[in-house]
């Protein structure tokens, strides 16, 4: 295919069209693409389509959160962020107070307060919006509540059947 001026198709395009086969061979034909035909590769494929960045701020390209790469340690500090960290260190607490009970009072006793500590958690995870308290949301809400609740039932019934003497 030879680069002709009076072509009307090079007056709208100056570069000459690449085809996917050789110009001599016999099913040469333009490859389409966005604009006109597409560059191709040494290879033979074609290039890669490039979407443009969105640079409305001073120039520098604002990537839509749902391309950004993660990285676990932005995940981790956001996740312990004062604000969210609440449900953590009450959770830590009760367990502390589960142990000195436990220590003081009994087995028995202690578990009995580690239930009551589930049973709080479940009625938190169910009423607290989003965005959940970060020590209690770990699955979906209805999940959360339901396996705190039955884990609450779960240590209150054994509690009981634990022997005192």
């Amino acid at each position: 295919m030879a680069h002709d001026p009076q072509d009307p198709q090079h007056a709208r395009d100056p570069q000459p069209h690449r085809t996917a086969a050789s110009p001599s061979s016999p099913g040469a034909r333009p490859v389409p693409g966005p604009g006109g035909p597409v560059a191709l590769r040494p290879d033979g494929g074609p290039e890669p389509q490039v979407t443009p960045l969105d640079t409305s701020t001073a120039g520098v390209p604002v990537i839509p959160p749902e391309e950004k790469p993660l990285d676990p340690r932005q995940i981790a500090r956001e996740s312990l962020a004062a604000s969210r960290n609440w449900s953590l260190w009450l959770v830590v607490t009760g367990l502390v107070v589960a142990c000195v009970v436990a220590t003081v009072r009994g087995g028995a006793a202690g578990a009995l307060v580690i239930a009551a500590i589930l049973a709080m958690s479940a009625v938190v995870r169910a009423v607290v919006p989003e965005p959940a308290p970060v020590a209690l949301a770990v699955r979906a809400r209805a999940l959360d509540v339901a396996v705190l609740t039955g884990l609450a039932v779960g240590i209150g019934i054994l509690s009981q059947a634990i022997p005192t003497s």
